[in-house]
């Protein structure tokens, strides 16, 4: 039988908890849209257009792109109350499947933004 550990352990989400992932999609969106085109949302699945998932997925293959997303300082809020009440902090991320650099790079923010978890 197992140990229960010293400490409680927190799964923190990176994208939308620590970082701004729809933030930041969303102002590159932005950016690739004609004047005349409505801003249709960032949303995923089976639903989303294809040519919206290839302009995403465009965006996501820019080097450089996961490992600079900007900070949500609530949820660092949040990580420093944890830190406090002595959390063993994970962080829980998931990466596209057709971008391997995508899962370096949020290794790449996690050690910058939360190098003791």
């Amino acid at each position: 039988m197992r140990s229960p550990p010293s400490e409680p352990i927190a799964l923190v989400d990176m994208d939308g908890t620590l970082c701004d992932y729809a933030g930041e999609m969303n102002r590159e969106l932005a950016l690739l849209r004609s004047p005349d085109e409505p801003d249709v949302g960032l949303h995923h699945g089976p639903d989303e257009p294809a040519w919206l998932r290839a302009r995403r997925q465009l965006i996501q293959q820019r080097p450089g792109w996961w490992r600079e997303l900007p900070r949500l300082e609530r949820g660092f809020a949040v990580v420093e109350v944890m830190r406090r009440l002595w959390f063993d902090l994970h962080i829980l991320t998931k990466g596209p499947w057709g971008n391997a650099v995508a899962w370096s790079e949020k290794v790449s923010w996690c050690r910058a933004h939360v190098p003791d978890a």
